[in-house]
């Protein structure tokens, strides 16, 4: 208990409120104005159900005309084969879209962006972090936003933020936290 009066001692000594609340808030006043500074620098992305919807509504749209039009071409034909790769491969992106960027599901998914004075941070799904410092730029299209740079060691990185899968008002404010690369 005596270290735990050490520091609101020092916290209530140029604080000069009340001294039974100066304890207690002398407690989490230290933490506080660290996460509103680090709050505005991160940016923790959320699962976007919406996002993920549309887009398996609109690939599976896709995927079943490309297989309408492989059925209807003769079995042996090129365009049969050309429109069964067709819908393999628009399964294959569907998949990779909602899983990864829409609901942040697979490991390597983006779930942290972090501005520290002139590097940003990525944190995946899995812990592992990239940090860019080189290079650093973004491009806005619509409801998207494209972040890409390079590491320390000169790795190409480059990650789609979708608006959905931040808070409201979250998706602005990291364009304004990039603008410092520009």
């Amino acid at each position: 208990m005596a270290d735990e009066t050490t520091p609101s001692t020092a916290v209530s000594g140029p604080a000069s409120g009340a001294s039974t609340e100066t304890p207690a808030q002398g407690a989490s006043a230290n933490p506080t104005p660290a996460k509103k500074s680090r709050r505005g620098n991160s940016f923790e992305l959320v699962p976007d159900t919406r996002g993920a919807a549309l887009h398996g509504g609109l690939y599976t749209l896709y995927i079943a005309a490309a297989l309408v039009m492989a059925l209807r071409s003769e079995t042996g034909s090129v365009w049969f084969y050309v429109f069964y790769f067709l819908a393999c491969f628009l399964t294959f992106q569907v998949v990779t879209i909602v899983l990864s960027q829409c609901m942040h599901g697979t490991p390597r998914a983006l779930v942290r962006l972090e501005v520290v004075g002139r590097v940003l941070r990525l944190t995946r799904k899995n812990g592992s972090t990239m940090d860019l410092t080189r290079d650093v730029d973004y491009s806005r299209r619509g409801k998207v936003l494209v972040v890409q740079g390079r590491t320390h060691d000169n790795q190409r990185a480059s990650e789609v933020v979708r608006q959905g899968a931040l808070p409201d008002g979250g998706f602005d404010e990291l364009v304004q936290a990039l603008k410092k690369f520009r």
